[in-house]
């Protein structure tokens, strides 16, 4: 349950302490005094959406606590699933709100906002009266069936058949959309590979081709430099060249080494550089052949370059880039010359996922009645409880068209009077009606989770009188085992509260603020008599107000004893 609420800075809240208790914690308070305040600082310790609005006006910083204490094994079980350890049973939420940010905490370590609402989400639910509201947009009714009947599992199937056909639909849709367009396509690539393919590119083959041209055009300057470095070496018809002379001068250091023996390795060493010379040379002298070349070569040669160059322009900035791009082409000219094919194949996959999907939903719509039908009993029950005895209640499925949420269209029909037909809830409940219809079903579901803590918040606009006595007495019954909070107008609810809180606005210094404490029995009577008549308060008031909650108080102990 929520044991302790702690508030700092947030709107007319300047501090605050609250200590909640199980069974039916009521708050009442005139208008505008902080009641929505304080379930907005409860939502926003759970991670619901926050502003900076919401920081006291001449603050920094505003900050909120919540302290659930006595969580079950079960629901500790499911935080750690989140990787959330409890303490001894105990977990605190705290939010801080800045202009610049949220800092989340978790027992004290750091969290994310989406952490604070996951762990929220098992902790507490809030029911106000937009609940109402939606009860009264038939869209909403077919979520209330699912959630009753528990059937996520059901749904979820369903939707994994209906998500696959939906898939295979637009798939084939796409396949099937421009005709013209892909036979401009199937054109397209195949002129862009035929171009392709009869250049016959190589890797490589650029660079290559760019090396041999530079080679020409510089041939006549290369072939002189060619010329007069073999002629040094290998010399003329009267110079002898180099080769000619280290030839000699290791025959005259052989000669020498015969009668000087050290001398016989340096004839060795300058005889190996007359054999590395005369290699030397004779790469010049071929050197000087290859550059005698067919004057035409040079204009096949650019002839090549341009059109590689035309390509590049098209299809890539290198051959390899221009070869990639022809195999792509060529996939996805295969697929789509395999169009009908694979439209075929993709029609036929379609209709099996249409009727998987198709049993899918009945199975889902099987459910959906049997849950349907045991709701709106238990609904019926709860409306006797809540001065609504004649009410009946039923579920109008109807088909449609497979969607997400599978083939139905779900309304409540209701009738509140003996003999009168049932008609659309949405159309005919008055607003008090659709509140405790709401309750009703808030009810019954709660009755299905593990959630420790209920909060009501005005949920009872547009009851009085003996219905609304009757809320009071089913929210009293429901809070048995569990924590309710009920945020009240209504004397004849607050009376039923276990624990009563006052909210009431104060103005000091030019400035507003807003108090909560706790009432005794003396404290709630002048509370009631209130809420009841109006200020001033008057003896006749006060014992109106003693009188009722004496009845109350009278009511529950019966109640217990039985």
């Amino acid at each position: 349950m929520l044991a302790e609420l702690s508030i700092e800075n947030i709107a007319v809240i300047s501090r605050a302490r609250i200590r909640f208790d199980v069974g039916l914690n009521i708050f009442t308070g005139e208008t505008g005094a902080g009641k929505s305040i304080l379930i907005g600082a409860i939502g926003a310790a759970l991670g619901s959406r926050t502003s900076k609005d919401l920081i006291r006006t001449g603050e920094n910083r505003a900050r909120v606590s919540a302290l659930f204490t006595g969580l079950s094994a079960r629901t500790a079980q499911r935080l750690a699933s989140l990787g959330i350890d409890i303490e001894e049973g105990e977990l605190l939420l705290s939010r801080e709100i800045t202009p610049d940010g949220n800092l989340c905490r978790i027992n004290g370590v750091s969290a994310t906002v989406a952490q604070l609402r996951a762990a929220g989400a098992l902790l507490l639910q809030t029911h106000g009266q937009q609940d109402s509201w939606l009860l009264s947009q038939e869209e909403t009714h077919l979520g209330f069936i699912d959630q009753f009947g528990a059937l996520e599992g059901e749904r979820k199937a369903y939707y994994g058949a209906y998500d696959r056909m939906r898939r295979l639909q637009a798939k084939l849709d796409s396949l099937e959309s421009d005709a013209s367009a892909r036979a401009r396509k199937i054109d397209l690539l195949r002129y862009q590979i035929n171009e392709i393919e009869a250049a016959s590119l190589q890797e490589g083959e650029e660079e290559s081709l760019l090396s041999r041209r530079r080679l020409i055009r510089n041939a006549e300057k290369l072939t002189e430099l060619f010329s007069h470095c073999y002629m040094l070496l290998s010399g003329g018809e009267e110079t002898p060249g180099a080769v000619a002379a280290l030839s000699d001068a290791a025959d005259d250091l052989e000669a020498v080494g015969k009668y000087v023996p050290e001398f016989s390795q340096q004839a060795e060493t300058v005889r190996g550089y007359q054999y590395e010379l005369d290699d030397l040379a004779g790469s010049l002298r071929d050197q000087i052949e290859e550059l005698q070349f067919d004057p035409r070569e040079l204009d096949a040669l650019e002839e090549r370059l341009e059109w590689i160059g035309k390509l590049k322009k098209k299809y890539g900035a290198t051959i390899t880039e221009i070869l990639s791009f022809a195999k792509q082409a060529s996939q996805e000219l295969d697929e789509l010359e395999s169009f009908e094919e694979d439209a075929s194949v993709l029609t036929q996959q379609l209709e099996e996922a249409r009727e998987i999907a198709r049993k899918s939903a009945a199975a889902l719509t099987e459910h959906r009645i049997r849950a349907a039908k045991e709701l709106t009993r238990l609904v019926e029950q709860q409306l006797k409880e809540l001065d609504m005895p004649y009410a009946k209640m039923e579920v109008s499925l109807t088909a449609k068209p497979l969607a997400e949420d599978g083939a139905d269209v779900a309304e409540f029909l209701l009738s509140v009077n003996p003999g009168e037909a049932l008609k659309p809830l949405a159309k005919i409940a008055s607003g008090g009606e659709m509140s405790r219809i709401m309750l009703g079903i808030k009810g019954v579901l709660s009755g299905k989770e593990e959630i420790g803590t209920l909060i009501f918040d005005e949920i009872d606009a547009g009851i009085s009188g003996r219905a609304a006595s009757k809320v009071g007495a089913k929210l009293r019954a429901a809070s048995r085992g569990r924590q309710i909070i009920c945020v009240t107008h209504l004397a004849q609810v607050a009376a039923y509260g276990e624990h009563h809180l006052l909210i009431e606005k104060a103005v000091s210094d030019g400035r507003t603020f807003t108090e909560i404490k706790p009432l005794d029995e003396t404290g709630r009577i002048s509370e009631l008599a209130r809420i009841m008549n109006g200020e001033p308060i008057t003896p006749l008031a006060l014992e109106n107000a003693r009188e009722l909650l004496t009845r109350v108080q009278a009511e529950t102990r019966d109640e217990q004893t039985i």
